[in-house]
């Protein structure tokens, strides 16, 4: 990376940093500027906050002890963990350096910036996010959170599927893993969609037989009805609401010549808000057919 693109990297990171320290200590900090005597006072704010967010990162996963278990195992979805591990591996080092590199360079920094509470460009090589900085280190330790458990203890009863980097690749993976156990060609199969009365994780006891169970879909513009199980009108005022845990079923394509179903909407399921993504990580990951 040249010199200069890491200095605009690291601008970018400087101006994030000041726009979320408290409003008190911005305060503080611009009066002790209009004395002349306020660059310390800011480097110091700055480097609280490098600090406070080198804290509140987790470790790497250990990559290796995970790798070691069960090494027989080449399932699908072991490979899909894996792969997912080593992706946010690259990303928490990415940041650490970041920051680390910003907390050496802080004196001979200008601060000029319209975003406020963005997350650098760099950390976005992972997956697409649209949360400000403080929303994103929350969201990060929930995803690290979740593949920690998956390699170190049990496959997850429930899936967050938009916690992972590359979700097509998991959606895949459970349909080869299905392909196998029936001695059938992956390319036979697609997935039917059984929406679940439960919101609640923890309430689930254990994983399908065929499949995955998937949490934490939203909604927009509609709502479920739970008890008659179908979409319906959302709440007013109410754009997002979330569904119940969804059971994706690995099944038998239909034939073209089969009857579609009238109430039956097929419902488009992206990775984040915008639905158009970008060329190399497109927003759209599969359509969901749901009662109407």
């Amino acid at each position: 990376i040249s010199s200069h693109l890491q200095n605009l990297l690291l601008l970018q990171l400087l101006s994030t940093v000041i726009s979320i320290q408290p409003a008190g200590e911005a305060s503080q900090a611009n009066k002790s500027d209009a004395g002349g005597g306020g660059s310390g006072s800011k480097d110091d704010t700055v480097m609280k906050v490098c600090d406070n967010l080198l804290e509140k990162l987790p470790d790497d996963i250990d990559f290796a002890d995970i790798a070691s278990r069960n090494e027989g195992d080449t399932s699908p979805l072991k490979i899909v963990l894996l792969q997912e591990i080593e992706r946010y591996n690259l990303l928490l080092r990415k940041v650490r350096v970041s920051i680390h590199e910003l907390k050496k360079g802080i004196a001979g920094f200008v601060v000029i910036s319209e975003d406020q509470e963005a997350v650098p460009g760099a950390w976005h090589s992972a997956y697409p996010s649209l949360k400000p900085l403080n929303a994103w280190i929350v969201d990060l330790i929930s995803r690290i959170d979740q593949l920690s458990q998956w390699g170190l203890y049990e496959t997850p009863k429930v899936f967050w599927l938009g916690g992972l980097t590359y979700p097509t690749g998991f959606l895949t993976a459970v349909l080869q893993l299905s392909a196998r156990k029936n001695m059938v060609s992956v390319d036979t199969l697609s997935f039917d969609f059984v929406v679940l009365q439960i919101h609640d994780e923890t309430s689930v006891t254990a994983a399908p037989k065929e499949g995955a169970y998937v949490s934490k879909m939203i909604l927009e513009g509609a709502s479920w009805d739970v008890q008659h199980s179908h979409l319906a009108e959302p709440e007013p005022m109410e754009l997002f609401s979330p569904i119940p845990i969804v059971h994706f079923k690995p099944v038998a394509k239909k034939k073209t010549t089969e009857q579609v179903v009238s109430n039956i909407y097929p419902c488009p399921l992206y990775l984040y808000p915008i639905r158009t993504g970008t060329r190399e990580r497109p927003s759209f990951m599969i359509w969901v057919d749901l009662e109407a």
